[in-house]
């Protein structure tokens, strides 16, 4: 490790921090190899980009060995993968220079006030603000049943929760004519699943 340089435990990766500089993850390969990349703070949020460099590393027991020896990495409380975060009205997910963009500029994961209730269109959801403030979300299935389910927002981002409830069958061309009669959704830049969401602490991990 360079002095200049404080590692981290997240999982199997290594999170290497160079002081007011960039933030990198590395992690074991098969046959003594690793990849690596870049990460990003997004709020609570730590953001892994997909691997950019592969190289010859650590033996896998020597890798595991030395993961164990450095600290746990408690700089936010939430990590998620760049290919979980998509733009609000496209379907695609943010490039790495957004994903940059964003986190330089610490823009787009201030604390969202939800001031009054309403309805919108995310893609081929309908997300509903509720009276007291909560968020859903709710479509039709492959199987035309109506599924919906909670929704959270953090760091910025908008997460749909996992279903909770199949409410019966719907009427899918019924439901998606309304949706497109309804305005974007505008609270957030950029949407993801929740379950892609994953806590940096090991010791709440289930």
């Amino acid at each position: 490790m360079l002095r200049d340089e404080r590692n981290y435990r997240l999982g199997n990766f290594i999170l290497i921090e160079r002081i007011g500089s960039t933030l990198s993850w590395v992690t074991h390969s098969p046959f003594g190899g690793q990849r690596s990349g870049r990460c990003y703070i997004l709020g609570n949020i730590l953001v892994l980009l997909p691997c950019d460099h592969v190289e010859p590393g650590y033996l896998k027991l020597e890798f595991h060995g030395y993961l164990r020896k450095v600290p746990q990495w408690t700089k936010t409380i939430y990590y998620c993968h760049a290919t979980s975060l998509m733009r609000i009205g496209l379907l695609q997910r943010l490039t790495r220079e957004e994903i940059k963009h964003i986190a330089n500029n610490k823009i787009g994961y201030e604390t969202i006030v939800l001031v009054e209730p309403g309805t919108y269109r995310l893609n081929r959801y309908k997300i509903t603000v509720h009276h007291n403030l909560a968020v859903s979300w709710q479509t039709i299935d492959g199987l035309n049943k109506t599924i919906g389910g909670a929704c959270y927002i953090e760091s910025g981002i908008i997460w749909l929760g996992p279903q909770e409830k199949i409410a019966g069958e719907g009427l899918r061309k019924v439901f998606f004519n309304e949706l497109k009669l309804l305005p974007s959704w505008n609270k957030t830049a950029v949407w993801g699943y929740a379950q892609s969401l994953e806590l940096c602490d090991e010791s709440n991990d289930s």
